[in-house]
């Protein structure tokens, strides 16, 4: 065989090879490639159909941060790694790409979980114009067989901004705090009063509001508590009258039901702080608020 035939021969194997580096692209067309934003005040989701090979959903939940996930219709047959590299656009150094990082990939239909800094990376390329990509061996890659050739899921930047905006607006809107900050709350009275200061009434909001978006609390529990001052009686009476207030604020103004709310006096029988003092007996004015689902 002539150098010149072994060389042709050679850079069609080459050719060959480089074309083969990527099995499939799995990218939504330009006409195609939308971006759609749901949500409540508990959760907001922007998510991206990827034809051909599933979806990719960016969300985030109430006191939560960030998260992506990346949904294959078919599901993976093998664990492995991810390149994530990201495009910029053709006007903008030569249409060049970075690489972002790489990530592991999980069996299953849902290949890539991620909660880090990445996620906010993504969102900014994507914000940017730019283009991500995921770029890993086949979904269909079975058993030991190690492949050369790779797939390539694209995160289109087309058609993101609009959505984007309506992500974040979401996002400012969600309750600020989880359910785990507000299943236990707690109100302080001054002495021998049972008004609802601005302070717990803002609590109350909050709660109120949590419980009516939620749609998932079966039961409102109230503890009424007092100071060891005056007789017990009078001390049964004041912590009653506290948690009717309480009740009372929840259902007048925010319509949660009262079937809901179950309360429990306890007088001055449940002290947190010394009664000797003017800062425990503080401590001790109060009702507690626990929310059950």
């Amino acid at each position: 065989m002539s150098h010149t035939v072994l060389r042709i021969v050679t850079f069609s194997a080459l050719l060959s090879l480089v074309q083969s580096v990527f099995a499939e692209s799995f990218d939504a067309p330009m006409a195609h490639s939308s971006w759609k934003t749901s949500g409540s005040k508990l959760e907001c989701t922007l998510s991206h159909t990827i034809p051909g090979y599933g979806s990719a959903t960016f969300s985030q939940s109430s006191g939560g941060h960030q998260s992506f996930i990346l949904q294959s219709i078919l599901g993976r047959l093998q664990p492995g790694y991810a390149k994530i590299i990201v495009s910029l656009p053709r006007w903008q150094y030569n249409n060049q790409s970075l690489l972002l990082g790489k990530i592991p990939v999980s069996l299953g239909q849902t290949p890539i979980k991620l909660s880090s800094i990445t996620v906010y990376q993504l969102l900014e390329s994507l914000a940017r114009g730019r283009t991500p990509a995921f770029v890993m061996t086949p979904a269909n890659t079975a058993g030991n067989l190690r492949s050369l050739s790779q797939d390539k899921i694209v995160l289109s930047a087309i058609g993101f901004q609009k959505p984007y905006k309506e992500y974040l607006n979401c996002i400012s809107e969600m309750i600020t705090h989880p359910f785990s900050n507000l299943k236990e709350s707690v109100l302080y009275f001054e002495s021998g009063s049972s008004i609802l200061s601005n302070e717990n009434e803002a609590r109350l909001k909050e709660l109120a509001d949590f419980i009516r978006t939620d749609g998932k609390i079966r039961k409102i529990s109230l503890e009424g508590y007092s100071d060891s001052k005056g007789n017990y009686q009078a001390n049964v009476q004041l912590s009653y009258e506290r948690m009717w207030a309480v009740k009372d604020f929840m259902v007048m103004h925010y319509g949660i039901s009262p079937k809901m709310v179950n309360m429990k006096d306890f007088a001055d029988k449940g002290p947190v702080a010394t009664n000797k003092t003017a800062e425990g007996r503080a401590k001790n004015r109060r009702v507690v608020i626990k929310l059950y689902r």
